[in-house]
């Protein structure tokens, strides 16, 4: 592969720590709503992470009602404006570091644009990225490939190919959506797969975002 001038970040779980604060926003649906939270449905959530918030929500809760999902919904929402999620240690210097080398950084989510931007501006992350395709702006969603149509076709303006791009991400959906459109594609630990997983080779497992230069390195993807 040439050098890598492009990133496709996830969010959640990949340089935004949100997968336990995912968790427990689960766990405060449950008792809000009347349920207990078991080991069960937590696997429920944890089988479909990364999914829009509302078919996550159905999904945990397949008895619920329209009006107690959107309840859930609204608790998550506050929750966020409450105590939003920050940056995963690190981040910030890797998205300095990789800048400096001219790699240019785009963000493929199910994450709905306001919340998106709101928690970029909290953490000063906004500037980095030059495309975000998150879930009210893009018609397809990962594992889909078509997810990076838009992302990719701005990337084609820049000059900058598929195979110029890295995908990161934390679920198998991110996994094969990046496989899928032909990218290298790295999956950190920091989300839901925490262990390595068949499917995906070991070298493409990091802990985290902040890993990211150094598996660049060691796969000589970064420019000398």
């Amino acid at each position: 592969m040439p050098n890598i001038k492009a990133v496709l970040c996830d969010v959640d779980g990949t340089f935004i720590d949100s997968f336990i604060r995912g968790l427990y926003k689960i766990r405060l649906s449950a008792e809000a709503n009347g349920y207990v939270y078991t080991e069960e449905l937590e696997q429920r959530a944890v089988a479909i992470w990364g999914a829009e918030l509302v078919p996550l929500l159905e999904h945990c809760f397949p008895d619920a009602t329209s009006e107690t999902i959107a309840s859930m919904v609204d608790l998550f929402k506050s929750y966020d404006m409450e105590n939003p999620p920050s940056a995963i240690k690190g981040v910030h210097t890797v998205f300095e570091f990789l800048a400096s080398l001219g790699i240019v950084f785009t963000v493929v989510t199910s994450r709905d644009s306001e919340s998106l931007d709101r928690i970029l501006k909290n953490e000063k992350l906004d500037h980095h990225f030059v495309h975000i395709a998150s879930a009210d702006t893009v018609e397809h969603k990962k594992p889909d490939a078509r997810v990076f149509g838009c992302t990719m076709r701005l990337l084609a303006e820049r000059g900058i190919s598929p195979d110029e791009c890295v995908m990161i991400g934390d679920t198998n959906d991110d996994w094969y959506a990046g496989k899928n459109f032909g990218m290298r594609t790295v999956i950190v630990r920091t989300g839901p797969l925490h262990g390595v997983r068949d499917h995906i080779p070991a070298e493409d497992h990091i802990d985290s975002f902040a890993d990211l230069p150094a598996w660049l390195e060691r796969n000589n993807l970064l420019t000398a």
